[in-house]
């Protein structure tokens, strides 16, 4: 869905305007490429993929797109590390839930995708 479909407001410096806060306000900056972005990316595939009752969330994660380079934010199309896919399928031969599996992997752990732990300062 592109920013404006979604009603957020274009500001002058290019930035999308999310919420204002004390002293503070929230954009969205669409240029912006960066391993969050990418995580972005992997995360809305996989989400916009998944549809109950057509398509489980464990074959979105084998149709996904493999990233082809070290840094996903500068490939072309939305893709997922091979590290991700592979993490995934290893929370999955356990007894992780798929929903529970890919918030481990994206979001609790991160570790498969370049440079999200550091931007994040975790070890």
């Amino acid at each position: 869905m592109k920013p404006e479909e979604a009603g957020l407001t274009r500001l002058a410096n290019g930035n999308y305007f999310l919420m204002a806060a004390p002293g503070a306000t929230l954009q969205y900056d669409p240029t912006l490429k960066d391993p969050l972005t990418a995580l972005a990316a992997c995360s809305q595939w996989l989400v916009g993929c998944f549809s109950p009752n057509e398509r489980t969330l464990d074959a979105c994660v084998e149709a996904v797109p493999a990233c082809q380079t070290p840094s996903p934010w500068e490939e072309a199309a939305p893709c997922c590390p091979s590290a991700c896919k592979d993490q995934y399928r290893q929370q999955r031969q356990g007894t992780a839930d798929a929903f529970a599996a890919l918030d481990a992997v994206l979001f609790v752990d991160g570790s498969c995708l370049p440079g999200v732990n550091a931007l994040l300062g975790k070890p």
